[in-house]
């Protein structure tokens, strides 16, 4: 398997609420893991953040084009307000 499942050809730049510093997301992999584990719990609820989960879970099964992923990550991240470079 690869180090990197689901890679993209360009990563996001998000800042979370609890990091101090910004975030490089560079694959479905860890888009998956930040939903899940550090998106805001106000912002996990939206529709863009349900599509981007669904969309990094597809990419990891093998169902979908990794940059599927990155689009939805980064419509999850434009509308949870992360997304730096707006």
């Amino acid at each position: 398997m690869s180090p990197h499942p689901g890679a993209w050809n360009e990563s996001i730049v998000i800042r979370l609420p609890d990091a101090d510093r910004v975030e490089v997301v560079g694959n479905a992999r860890q888009a998956k893991e930040i939903l899940l584990q550090r998106w805001p719990p106000a912002a996990a609820t939206g529709p863009a953040y349900t599509s981007a989960l669904t969309a990094c879970e597809e990419v990891l099964s093998g169902h979908a084009p990794a940059y599927l992923s990155r689009i939805a990550f980064f419509k999850a991240a434009r509308e949870a307000d992360l997304a730096s470079d707006k």
